[in-house]
């Protein structure tokens, strides 16, 4: 771990960073019993590869630093994940729930006036009218993983991020020790 970038101040992502020294093979995000991240490969997705992603593929989001984003997705996997990167870059999120009225989302996004809305597949319909009117830069979590490390997500299942997740790590100049 001594090559990643450290959160040193008192916050959640150095806790993580912690855990991550501390017990970097246990077991910490669950999508199943044999699903899972460790707290190393939660550390390097939120303080490296997220990031990184960010940065080179949608720099409105990543030169954001003090801006804001809104948050859109049923419980997953990726949402605490996107949620410790964004605050590793400096960025707040406002997570909105994915069953909130049409109008208090509008309502609520113009509020927080966000450079970027992250969504879920599953709630285009929330936010497609208001990206189209407003010129929002949207972003399904989806995508978010590069092609070439998505795994065929299970139908039956709504979270099934974590063998792409793995994959994108294990492919990546991070090494697990």
């Amino acid at each position: 771990l001594s090559e990643l970038p450290v959160a040193l101040d008192e916050t959640l992502l150095s806790l993580l960073y912690q855990l991550s020294c501390s017990s970097p093979d246990a077991h910490f995000l669950l999508e199943t019993q044999d699903s899972f991240l460790t707290y190393r490969q939660a550390y390097h997705l939120v303080s490296v590869l997220l990031p990184t992603r960010f940065q080179n593929t949608y720099p409105s989001i990543s030169y954001a630093h003090g801006k804001k984003v809104v948050l859109v997705s049923p419980n997953n996997v990726m949402v605490p994940l996107i949620m410790w990167s964004m605050w590793f870059m400096s960025i707040t999120v406002v997570p909105i729930s994915p069953k909130t009225d049409s109008a208090i989302f509008t309502s609520m996004v113009k509020l927080v006036e966000p450079v970027a809305i992250l969504y879920a597949a599953s709630v285009r319909e929330l936010v497609a009218g208001f990206l189209e009117d407003h010129g929002n830069v949207g972003l399904r979590i989806e995508e978010i993983i590069p092609e070439e490390h998505r795994v065929q997500m299970s139908a039956s299942r709504v979270s099934d991020f974590i063998p792409s997740l793995i994959k994108w790590i294990e492919i990546s100049t991070y090494q697990v020790q």
